[in-house]
């Protein structure tokens, strides 16, 4: 993944290498970019390595005061490596004025319980850094959570939405209401 910044006036600045992806750490995609009003801006995508040995883990890098932060692994093994099991989905994430971040994503998630088919997601607090990633929904037997979103609420909560698909291919969409 590589980015530009654009100024009014100014035009577009240079390119940023975000994560530079490699066939040992897994292959970048997905990403997701989310910006406030004073100019802080984060990335988050995933990593992948297809079948036969599903691997993943999902990454954030932030832009804050002009400055690229590292990049921070929000779903991945003790060194930042892709997890046996994972198969995360794209991340989709929201940024609130004060800079306050959240992020989900769907997929299968064997970290967190045994039908892991639900959405997954983490905070990161201004000041404090992220939270650790946890279950926000794990769907039961509805089927694989897939294309979430997230939006923040007026009273600093947020808004999760996502689509699953059962056993016969119907698809219905669902949401969850995350309390400040």
């Amino acid at each position: 993944c590589s980015s530009d910044l654009y100024s009014v006036g100014v035009g577009w600045e240079g390119v940023t290498l975000v994560d530079p992806g490699s066939s040992a750490d897994g292959f970048p995609s997905g990403p997701d970019v989310v910006a406030n009003n004073a100019g802080d801006v984060v990335v988050v995508w995933r990593k992948t390595h297809g079948l036969p040995n599903l691997r993943g883990s999902v990454w954030a890098r932030r832009y804050s005061q002009g400055i690229w932060e590292a990049p921070e692994a929000l779903l991945a093994g003790p060194a930042g490596e892709l997890i046996e099991g994972a198969a995360p989905g794209d991340p989709t994430a929201t940024i609130d004025p004060a800079g306050s971040i959240i992020t989900v994503w769907g997929g299968w998630e064997l970290l967190f319980d045994a039908d892991p088919a639900g959405i997954i997601g983490t905070r990161f607090i201004d000041g404090l850094g992220w939270e650790p990633a946890m279950s926000i929904e794990d769907n039961g037997a509805r089927g694989p959570a897939t294309v979430p979103r997230i939006t923040f609420t007026p009273d600093g909560g947020a808004m999760a939405v996502w689509a699953d698909t059962n056993d016969s291919f119907a698809r219905d969409i669902w949401a969850v209401r995350l309390h400040p």
